[in-house]
């Protein structure tokens, strides 16, 4: 049985990563969804250069306790601002 998800949060002891939510509102409209994974595009460097590197983190952890718990990602939730505004959290 799979689940659908929109964003995930910390999985075990694992400590993730923490953006601004003014961060994440910048760079929903530059993340995608492929072959069940976040993506964040390159054009989201021109938004938030110094928080850019901290996205790709919480997007990779994200895609990995979307893998391991065998869930799937909506792709209709994909609205603008509404997207991954609860990465970290």
């Amino acid at each position: 049985m799979t689940s659908t998800v929109q964003a995930s949060t910390t999985e075990g002891s694992q400590t993730q990563p923490k953006l601004s939510l003014s961060a994440k509102k910048k760079l929903d409209p530059y993340v995608t969804v492929k072959n069940n994974h976040y993506v964040l595009g390159e054009n989201a460097k021109r938004v938030v250069s110094e928080e850019y590197n901290v996205a790709k983190q919480v997007i990779a952890q994200t895609n990995v306790t979307v893998e391991n718990s065998g869930s799937v990602i909506n792709k209709d939730i994909n609205l603008r601002g509404r997207h991954l505004i609860g990465w970290g959290c």
